[in-house]
């Protein structure tokens, strides 16, 4: 009996404690929050039914603090059933508020549910354009110095499947868009018309060029602005974020449009299309490497303004921001390559006018450091992206630093410097193959893999005491074939030791004395003269860190490209620009031309290098070099004779 009152009073206290305004007195919703400024805001209200008691007033309620109630503010819109709209005035700026529609009648006050918006912080100044190239009218907006586009691009001069891509060559796409009609593409639909809402996804070649005259894509440094101004990257989403839940998936965490951006989840393109309704990717110009570029990400899920880096093949929208005509331009310094004894090749990317027509560009050097278009230079074009330098006139064996420029009615702006070291050759008179050398220290080296191939197998085959030759990805014994091959001409030949030592016996004096399968006046290196190179490099400031000890020296050893990526400090791998000045600074230029394993195959070309001494370890055994992409030290070890490595010759 004790428990049945126990349960009796539990249940009547339950009851006198609900909230009058959940009875059933009336049935009202509250609706979409619209036209927020610093110091008003609309709200609308439905009230569907009143219970058989009519409704006396009904209108909105809110409060600071949540749960709202008409004891807080509140408006009066009408009596009855039907939708209103109020209209909320004297609210404070920058300021979150709670709101619900009410109804009133004789039966008490019922409310709709809660929702909250938070006021500007500043008056929004919105303003429109037309891009005259295709009629497209775009929204504008004012955003503290700053004009920007409070839409996305949507210019589409073509489109591509998403399995087509590029990281140099403009390609553009639409969301959820598999093909290549113009018109096909722009009626893309999902729950709403994907291009009319979302505009195009750009790679990063085309997004650069993409933004119509008078405007242009934003630099890494223009986005940092507008984050600064709106609080910092923490909470600059919120405030740059559509408001509400018609575009972006819930949660929509904290999202305001406080400063009138109205960014929209447009995803993006990587593998696939991804992310729509979850969050919005957009372009900077900056790079971050010749491979990758800056970009910024909101997420419906925070309030930050991520800032990363990614390849540029990768498929983002499209803000511009419109020039100011007051600054010089942008641009960025490529890779030199196509090094000789006399020539190499440089590209830049203007990746900025500055609001000015340009009016040259290029690329100049000199001997000495921070070169100037007061020293040599080429003129290669006046125009916004990609061009290519052709540099001529260059002494042999000679250190040179080169920089981009470009020049506007502002002045000239140079991209970061680079350095190379120009080559001297030397002809095999054995097949007539040429092959540059550079010098470094008291050594003067092939800089090129021996391609000397008197004969070739399979990677089946293979011994630890005759000699056998092979050509990576090669599988038969076709001499001619092999060396049609783009991984011979690429990487040269892989050696196993016997056929490095060509009948030589083992060495480790410096010099060795085994010329082996080296052309006449050059010999394969001993473990010694491997040991030299590394120390000389190590004191001399060839760690990528600029220390003078301990083993850092790879990505100096290793050719500026044809390395898998990997973001390991000082990883030949690793793209980040602050590893430039040291990529291939020593001039070796260490292809990863792979290996044949020990019982085959071939094995990690474009990951690894390795290149046989002439020094024996033991029986089966001998000493090597080996560099990978994901290490930033040079290897030292043994393996196994029948092996197949590259090799290196050193003049004797």
């Amino acid at each position: 009996m004790n428990k049945c009152y126990l349960f009796l009073f539990v249940m009547v206290t339950l009851y006198a404690c609900t909230p009058q305004e959940t009875l059933l007195i009336a049935d009202v919703s509250t609706g979409e929050i619209t036209n927020i400024t610093t110091t008003a805001a609309n709200c609308s209200g439905n009230v569907i039914a009143d219970r058989g008691f009519s409704v006396a007033a009904r209108g909105i309620c809110w409060n600071i603090s949540g749960s709202p109630t008409i004891s807080d503010f509140r408006t009066i819109d009408g009596t009855g059933l039907g939708t209103f709209t109020s209209n909320l005035s004297d609210l404070l700026p920058n300021t979150t508020y709670y709101v619900r529609a009410y109804a009133t009648n004789s039966e008490g006050t019922a409310y709709g549910e809660e929702k909250s918006f938070t006021t500007l912080f500043i008056d929004i100044e919105y303003g429109s354009f037309t891009d005259s190239r295709d009629g497209n009218q775009y929204e504008t907006v004012t955003i503290g110095s700053q004009v920007w586009m409070a839409e996305n691009l949507a210019y589409l001069p073509s489109v591509y499947r998403p399995t087509t891509s590029s990281s140099t060559e403009p390609h553009y796409y639409v969301y959820g868009y598999n093909g290549t009609d113009i018109d096909a593409a722009k009626a893309t639909t999902k729950a709403t018309n994907i291009y009319t809402t979302y505009g195009v996804l750009y790679n990063w070649p085309a997004a650069l060029t993409a933004c119509p005259e008078g405007w242009h894509l934003p630099t890494d440094a223009e986005w940092t602005t507008l984050t600064d101004y709106l609080g910092g990257e923490d909470v600059a989403g919120g405030k740059m974020k559509e408001a509400g839940t018609q575009h972006w998936i819930n949660p929509n965490i904290g999202a305001t449009n406080a400063c009138g951006f109205t960014t929209l989840p447009g995803g993006c393109l990587t593998t696939n299309f991804y992310d729509l309704n979850y969050g919005g990717y957009f372009w900077s110009s900056s790079v971050n490497d010749i491979h990758n570029a800056w970009y910024i990400s909101l997420s419906n899920y925070n309030t930050n303004v991520s800032c990363a880096s990614d390849k540029m093949h990768a498929g983002f929208s499209v803000r511009c921001v419109k020039d100011n005509f007051n600054t010089q331009p942008t641009v960025v310094t490529g890779w030199v390559n196509n090094i000789t004894v006399t020539t190499a090749t440089c590209f830049g990317i203007v990746t900025s006018t500055g609001g000015n027509s340009v009016t040259a560009s290029g690329v100049c050097w000199s001997t000495s450091e921070n070169p100037t278009i007061s020293n040599s230079k080429t003129t290669d074009g006046a125009a916004l992206g990609t061009y290519t330098s052709h540099i001529t006139g260059l002494s042999p064996n000679t250190t040179y630093y080169v920089r981009t420029y470009a020049t506007n009615a502002k002045g000239t702006s140079y991209g970061q410097q680079r350095s190379f070291i120009t080559y001297n050759t030397l002809t095999d008179s054995r097949d007539g193959n040429i092959y540059k050398t550079v010098s470094i220290g008291d050594q003067v080296w092939m800089a090129e893999n021996l391609a000397y191939l008197p004969e070739v197998s399979p990677s089946s085959s293979g011994s630890y005491d005759e000699p056998y030759y092979y050509v990576f990805g090669y599988e038969s014994t076709n001499v001619s074939a092999a060396k049609a091959t783009t991984n011979y001409t690429t990487y040269g030949v892989l050696y196993n030791w016997p056929a490095a030592m060509n009948g030589a016996a083992s060495s480790n004096s410096n010099p060795s004395g085994v010329q082996g399968i080296c052309p006449d006046g050059w010999h394969l290196p001993s473990d010694e003269e491997w040991t030299q190179l590394e120390n000389y490099l190590i004191s001399n400031g060839y760690n990528y860190d600029g220390t003078t000890e301990g083993d850092k020296i790879a990505i100096s050893l290793a050719s500026a490209t044809g390395w898998d990526a990997y973001n390991y400090p000082g990883a030949i791998g690793n793209t980040n620009t602050a590893y430039d000045a040291y990529r291939n600074k020593s001039g070796f230029t260490a292809l990863p031309g792979g290996y044949r394993r020990t019982l085959g195959p071939f094995y990690n070309v474009g990951f690894d290098g390795y290149w046989w001494s002439s020094t024996q370890s033991s029986g089966h055994y001998a000493w090597h070099r080996h560099l990978y992409f994901s290490s930033s030290h040079v290897g030292r070890s043994i393996d196994g004779k029948v092996a197949g490595f590259s090799v290196r010759c050193l003049r004797d």
